[in-house]
């Protein structure tokens, strides 16, 4: 099992799951490059997997420290920062690395004695300071989704195929969030992913689905637009090398045309209901006495399939091998789906073995 580094900002709502080599300071996001472009990578880095960008004042600098795996241990060192680094009260000189406890608190740009810091919020009085502070803790690995309901032509079509995702996942030990109606908007769905962001590390599982409405440019939520580019630049942001996309919507395909594909980051599955100009339909997953006072229970197609393969399946998920199987032609449990033209872009995306005993669906 991969150990992760946990790092849970003071004062604030920020986690942040680290593997590897990770840089901290204050700086511009882009994936795997150093914050000083012009500044070597020191040779402690036998890689660079992300850097944590720290927002706030002037005083956190922009190659402040690094955080650096070894073994199952994590070392931070001090890149000759401006203020300093600091665990448990105690400085950590450059060149002189010092090993993350489980319990430990880290600190950056903060005098113990507080004379340092004290002068800093003089210099810059009319920002609002707050010291870089991290509890650290040593966790397991984590796989996320996050699943999305966002309208439907049937009350509770997107909500029960977000529930009906979201079972069937977590029993494959994923870390499920939902957004669902009034929270299903375009801002919410931003913040998630920059949550995502700090989450996901290299070895992580990470798996999205949008339910509800879409058009040729992109997927409906909270009466905004979201479309290819939205959701290719929030997932190429992520750490995570392992990335499954669902997207029921109509005109879903668009996320999958020529002139979208090239968006597409390493790593990247994404499966979609129907073709760019095709709709995708709903139908009834559960009736009569299995749905709530005897009315019909309707799910996407696509969802409805998806989520009978992973109930019917205890062992990996092969989204391509999925896909093979709707679109076989003599398969016809799958016609009506087939006829929306499901699209699929395969990088590889397995989902893994249920951790929890599978059990069967009410409604």
């Amino acid at each position: 099992m991969v150990k992760t580094l946990r790092l849970v900002r003071d004062a604030t709502n920020q986690v942040f799951n680290l593997t590897r080599n990770t840089q901290l300071g204050r700086g511009d996001y882009e994936r795997d490059r150093w914050i000083v472009r012009d500044r070597p990578i020191p040779d402690i880095f036998p890689s660079l997997e992300a850097r944590m960008v720290l927002d706030g004042p002037e005083i956190t600098s922009r190659n402040h420290a690094g955080i650096i795996q070894v073994g199952e241990e994590f070392f931070v060192y001090d890149l000759s920062s401006a203020n300093g680094t600091y665990v448990n009260g105690e400085a950590v000189l450059p060149g002189h690395p010092r090993v993350l406890e489980d319990g430990d608190t880290l600190v950056l740009h903060a005098d113990p004695a507080g004379g340092r810091l004290r002068r800093a919020i003089r210099r810059h009085s009319s920002k609002r300071v707050i010291p870089a502070e991290f509890k650290a803790s040593y966790v397991d690995l984590e796989n996320y989704a996050l699943l999305v309901g966002a309208g439907s032509d049937h009350v509770g079509a997107c909500e029960g195929d977000v529930a009906r995702m979201g079972k069937y996942l977590g029993q494959r030990g994923y870390s499920i969030t939902t957004l669902t109606g009034n929270e299903a908007t375009k801002a919410r769905l931003k913040e998630e992913f920059i949550r995502l962001k700090n989450l996901a590390v290299t070895e992580s599982n990470v798996f999205f689905s949008f339910h509800g409405h879409g058009g040729p440019q992109g997927l409906s939520i909270g009466g905004q637009v979201f479309n290819p580019k939205d959701l290719y630049t929030r997932l190429n942001r992520l750490r995570a090398e392992n990335i499954g996309v669902l997207l029921e919507a109509c005109h879903s395909g668009v996320f999958l045309s020529n002139h979208n594909l090239e968006k597409i980051g390493p790593g990247i599955s994404v499966l979609t209901a129907s073709g760019e100009r095709q709709f995708a339909a709903e139908t009834v997953a559960f009736g009569g006495s299995h749905a709530f006072q005897g009315d019909e229970v309707y799910s996407g197609r696509l969802a409805n399939a998806f989520t009978g393969h992973l109930r019917a399946s205890r062992e990996l998920v092969d989204l391509q091998d999925f896909y093979s199987q709707i679109m076989d032609p003599d398969n016809e449990q799958y016609a009506t789906l087939r006829s929306q033209n499901p699209q699929f872009y395969n990088s590889g995306f397995r989902l893994p073995k249920p951790v929890t005993q599978l059990h069967s669906l009410t409604c």
